[in-house]
């Protein structure tokens, strides 16, 4: 029967109700993907859909540094971002939203999973695109430009369009923001009063420090 072996270092402590992996132990490829080094650590098991599980009990919530991160899309996060930016995982029973903002326990936990980023890795930039067109003269273009580093964040979101898309919005949960821009777009004549095709333009501007 084989044998596996595991590296002490890469054993995980419990820390209250907290069970927490040093990845500093843990060595993969150039450029590896979180979900590779999430593979080689002690009673963490993904399947082909990136679902999770450790000691097999499914992580329902994906965390970084404590944040919601794009909406708490698993395989976002897990498949498109380095392994060496990660200096823990930790494993935990949260409480729900409503204990944690009125310190009354309702009993409710979720089991997450908590990636706490190494200090040099909290900066980057994200950059999201979308255009369309076809020969009759319609165009949709938006998209959004993100930076962040410590606890600064900067973000632009903008849009041209006039194939009738007056709204759009963009969740830029690793920066803890929603961005939102529209407005009314209606055309009661079907024909903008003979003035041609409807045409929308917006902006919109997130900054924070916190």
């Amino acid at each position: 029967a084989p044998v596996i072996v595991t590296p002490r270092g890469m054993q995980p402590r419990l820390r209250g109700d907290t069970l927490e992996y040093n990845t500093a132990h843990v060595r993969t490829r150039v450029n590896a993907t979180i979900e590779e080094l999430l593979m080689r650590l002690p009673g963490v098991q993904i399947d082909q859909n990136g679902n999770i599980t450790v000691n097999g009990q499914k992580i329902e919530k994906l965390l970084v540094d404590g944040e919601d991160f794009f909406g708490g899309s698993t395989t976002t996060v897990t498949r498109n971002f380095n392994a060496d930016m990660i200096a823990k995982v930790q494993v935990l029973d949260r409480k729900s939203k409503k204990a944690r903002f009125t310190g009354v326990d309702d009993g409710q936990r979720t089991k997450t999973m908590n990636l706490v980023l190494k200090e040099d890795s909290k900066q980057g930039y994200l950059l999201k695109a979308e255009a369309g067109g076809d020969t009759q003269g319609y165009h949709n273009l938006n998209g959004i430009l993100g930076s962040f580093k410590g606890n600064r964040q900067f973000a632009v979101l903008g849009m041209l369009s006039n194939t009738g898309l007056t709204n759009v919005e963009d969740n830029v949960q690793d920066m803890q923001s929603n961005i939102n821009i529209g407005g009314s777009g209606s055309d009661a004549l079907g024909a903008s009063a003979g003035q041609g095709i409807p045409r929308v333009k917006g902006a919109a501007v997130h900054y924070a420090n916190r």
